[in-house]
C-alpha cells in the first residue's frame, strides 16, 4: 500500500536534527510502504521521494498521514488513526475519508506549534501526566500512601543489614516519585492538599530517624547529625519552594545504597545549608 504524507509548514519542525517530514518518510519506508509526499512544492525537503500533484488523482485507497504528526508507534489496524492528544493523524482513503470508521488510537501527537514540540521532547513525562489526569487518584491519597511507605522504609532500617537497607532505599525512591506525582496531580486537577505539609513532615521524620539509627550503629555523633538535619529541613520547608524534597529523598536513598549513613547525614546538612543560604539571599 502507498503512504501519502501530507506536508505543511509544521512538518518542517525539527526534532533531533530531522524534520517531522523526513522522520515520517523513514518510518513508513521501514514498514514497507511506497511513500509519496503531497503537495509537490515540498519536493526540496524530500528530494528522493515521489511527489503527488493531487489526492484526487489517486486511483486506489492509500494511507494518508499528516506530515506534522510525531509518531512513536504505528500499527496497521483499523482505517482511521487518532493520536494520544485526540487529533486525527491519518486515514485509509483518497482525498477524503469515506465509509465506516474503524477508529484506532496510536502513539502519536499532532504538532501544530513550537509549544507542541515540548510534548514530544518530554513524551513519556507527558504520557504520565495524561495517565495521572485520567485516574481517580487525588493528591491526598498519594500523600497518605507516601507517608505509609516512609514508615515501612523506617522499619527496614532497624535491622541495620545491607539487604534490608537496600529494600528501604528503593522504597524511599518510590516516596520521592510519589511526591513528584502528588505535585503533578495538584496542578493537573487543580486540587489543594491540606495533608501535604503535615504528612510529608512526619514521613521525613521517619526516614531521617531510620537513617540516623542506622548511622548511630557506626558512630554516636549520628544523633546530633540526624537531629540537625531534621530541624534544618523543617525550618527550610517554612520558606516554601526552598526545600527540594525529592532531591533530598534521592540523596538519602543513594547514601543508604552505598552504605555510608554518617557521610550521607553530613551531605544532607550541607545540602540544606546551601538551600537555606540561597533562600535567605533571595
Amino acid at each position: 500500500m502507498r503512504a501519502i504524507i501530507l506536508a505543511n509548514k509544521q512538518s518542517l519542525f525539527k526534532i533531533n536534527g530531522k524534520t517531522l517530514l523526513q522522520r515520517n518518510i523513514e518510518i513508513f519506508r521501514k514498514r514497507g510502504f511506497e511513500v509519496a509526499v503531497y503537495p509537490a512544492k515540498y519536493k526540496k525537503y524530500a528530494p528522493n521521494v515521489k511527489m503527488i500533484r493531487s489526492l484526487k488523482d489517486l486511483k486506489e485507497d492509500a494511507l494518508i498521514i499528516k506530515g506534522n504528526a510525531w509518531i512513536k508507534n504505528f500499527e496497521m489496524k483499523g482505517n482511521y488513526f487518532i493520536g494520544k492528544d485526540g487529533s486525527l493523524i491519518g486515514y485509509i482513503g483518497k482525498d477524503k475519508f469515506k465509509g465506516k470508521k474503524e477508529i484506532v488510537e496510536i502513539e502519536a501527537v499532532e504538532i501544530k506549534s513550537e509549544e507542541d514540540l515540548k510534548k514530544v521532547k518530554n513524551f513519556y513525562r507527558w504520557k504520565i501526566d495524561e495517565f495521572l489526569k485520567s485516574t481517580y487518584l487525588t493528591p491526598q491519597q498519594l500523600s497518605v500512601a507516601s507517608f505509609l511507605l516512609a514508615i515501612i522504609a523506617f522499619l527496614f532500617y532497624l535491622p541495620k543489614e545491607y539487604t534490608f537497607i537496600f529494600i528501604g532505599s528503593i522504597i524511599i525512591l518510590f516516596v520521592a516519585l510519589m511526591d513528584n506525582w502528588e505535585e503533578k496531580l495538584k496542578k493537573l486537577k487543580k486540587e489543594e492538599n491540606d495533608l501535604d505539609f503535615t504528612l510529608d513532615t512526619f514521613a521525613d521524620v521517619a526516614i531521617i530517624s531510620g537513617l540516623t539509627i542506622f548511622a548511630y550503629s557506626r558512630h554516636t555523633i549520628a544523633w546530633l547529625l540526624g537531629i540537625s538535619a531534621l530541624s534544618l529541613a523543617t525550618i527550610l520547608k517554612a520558606y516554601g519552594n526552598c526545600f527540594h524534597r525529592q532531591w533530598f529523598l534521592v540523596a538519602i536513598a543513594i547514601g543508604s545504597l552505598l552504605f555510608i549513613p554518617n557521610i550521607t547525614l553530613v551531605a544532607l546538612l550541607i545540602l540544606i545549608l546551601v538551600w537555606l543560604i540561597k533562600c535567605l539571599k533571595e
